[in-house]
């Protein structure tokens, strides 16, 4: 039997107190009794904002030399027992991370956890498996070497546009960052190849997937499913395609029977993401990617009453959790500010939308305010400070660019 320890000598680690995800991570396990540390490279972060009761700690920047040694040295004076990183922290350890994986959220080899770490990595894997529902799903996508970059049209042959061009922090040369592209013809997509070979190796090319953001999240935990959650996404920023402003709780069994039986493949053991986009008509769906920590929708799943954090934090400290598949349909919540907002003023400034469509969209709005059921990912109960802190914070940003 693992050794129980008591949640109050049990000290967790948020890293990035900038995130909505660390924001959620921290109103769960603060209210539970957990003692909390989080870190940010400033005072002006979402996190610190919070009346939570947690140890704030200014740590060196991501990007410097002493970071790596910083958080280990970190750990080991505030007995850490439980790390709940993103993608970047885990990132910027480089050598150090191999140091710090038995206190990291998941419980994986470094191997597999770098492989969470890598799109171009995790598609490579999925299409080469010989398992046939590993390769279903899957966009059509190609690996492009900027190392000797010839991109012919046959390797985009017949896809729809717009493309999207996915860099990897693990492909980059001298410390260039994550992030997406999104191209609309083929010629354009040519010449940001050409101009991302300095900073790239490799980058992933996806294929335009038609359809509505669908995420299925889970938590998984000595080979067993311990809980689990859906959403579609109603909002994306900006309105064209993006990441989510307004969520809805949902279920879609094949979808998720899907995402599981990857985790399943990878052996992956904590709590992860698949974001997924479907039809949906058709119901058909296309994987677009893993994020292998918590979640930027986390909120979602606390108003919905599935608490990950609060499973993962009492599973690491050997306590017995309940599993949990069940969970209400058609729960909402929306990140309003800024999210929102910008979802708004997307259509808002739009030419091509109508101007009876602009006028719905500001109602709507306004209106989600007073729909029952309806929940906001900084306007949490017990602890709203942060939303009005927040709001203040980007209209005094907005006026001042003005």
């Amino acid at each position: 039997m693992p050794i129980t320890v008591d949640r109050s000598e049990f000290p967790i680690l948020i890293t990035d107190a900038q995130t909505v995800a660390g924001l959620a991570c921290l109103r769960s396990l603060s209210r539970a009794g957990y003692p909390v540390h989080v870190i940010g490279e400033s005072l002006d972060m979402l996190c610190f904002d919070s009346a939570c009761k947690f140890s704030s700690s200014l740590c060196p920047p991501y990007s410097s030399a002493e970071f790596p040694e910083w958080c280990l040295n970190f750990c080991e004076s505030h007995k850490i027992r439980l790390v709940l990183p993103t993608e970047r922290f885990l990132l910027a350890l480089g050598s150090k991370l191999e140091h710090l994986m038995p206190l990291l959220h998941a419980r994986v080899s470094l191997e597999t956890l770098k492989l969470s770490l890598s799109k171009i990595r995790l598609f490579d894997a999925f299409s080469k498996a010989t398992d046939d529902r590993l390769r279903a799903n899957l966009p059509a996508f190609h690996v492009a070497s900027l190392d000797s970059h010839q991109l012919t049209r046959d390797a985009v042959g017949g896809w729809k546009s717009p493309y999207f061009i996915k860099c990897d922090v693990l492909e980059a040369r001298a410390g260039a960052a994550a992030q997406v592209i999104r191209v609309e013809s083929f010629t354009e997509l040519d010449e940001t190849l050409k101009r991302l070979s300095p900073d790239y190796r490799r980058v992933l090319i996806q294929e335009y997937s038609e359809g509505r953001g669908a995420g299925a999240f889970m938590l998984r935990w000595d080979k067993k499913l311990v809980a689990r959650l859906m959403h579609q996404r109603l909002h994306e920023v900006p309105h064209t395609g993006g990441h989510s402003s307004l969520r809805e709780t949902c279920l879609d069994e094949t979808l998720f029977a899907d995402a599981l039986h990857r985790a399943e493949f990878l052996n992956w053991e904590g709590p992860a993401m698949f974001e997924y986009r479907q039809d949906p008509q058709s119901g058909v769906f296309r994987l677009l990617e893993l994020n292998a920590r918590f979640w930027g929708s986390l909120h979602l799943a606390l108003y919905a009453g599935v608490d990950f954090p609060l499973k993962l934090a009492d599973l690491a400290r050997g306590a017995q959790v309940t599993p949990q598949a069940e969970y209400p349909l058609g729960v909402i919540a929306r990140l309003t500010v800024p999210a929102e907002i910008q979802h708004t003023w997307s259509y808002l400034k739009d030419k091509n939308v109508h101007f009876s469509k602009k006028i719905s969209k500001l109602v709507e709005f306004f209106l989600l305010f007073l729909r029952p059921g309806f929940g906001d990912d900084l306007f949490y109960p017990g602890d709203r400070r942060v939303f009005f802190r927040t709001l203040r914070k980007y209209f005094l940003s907005f006026f001042n660019k003005r």
